[in-house]
């Protein structure tokens, strides 16, 4: 899930030399909060967090909601928690 507030800081890892893959809960596509679709990668549920740097959670109301009600995605943020990995959160993904 990804929004139009994380797209600059995407945009800033991506021209640092960084790859950013979208996770979320199935694969196929998301609506952004501007509605552009934006393909997920991978799901929570087949790629552990332990796969990457760091993770961002993403801002927005439904997001949080949806993310929060979400077990595999919490797993997802907790188990990269666990293993020290950066976690930066944007807006109301703070919860």
């Amino acid at each position: 899930m990804l929004f139009s507030t994380t797209k600059p800081i995407r945009e800033a890892l991506e021209q640092a030399g960084a790859q950013c893959k979208i996770v979320g809960p199935r694969l196929g596509t998301v609506a952004s909060a501007s509605k552009r679709q934006i393909d997920v990668e991978m799901t929570f549920s087949n790629t552990p967090s332990v796969m990457f740097d760091a993770v961002l959670v993403p801002a927005g109301a439904d997001s949080a909601a949806t993310m929060s009600a979400t077990g595999d995605a919490v797993h997802f943020v907790l188990e990269a928690y666990k293993h020290c990995k950066a976690i930066c959160t944007v807006g109301e993904g703070a919860r």
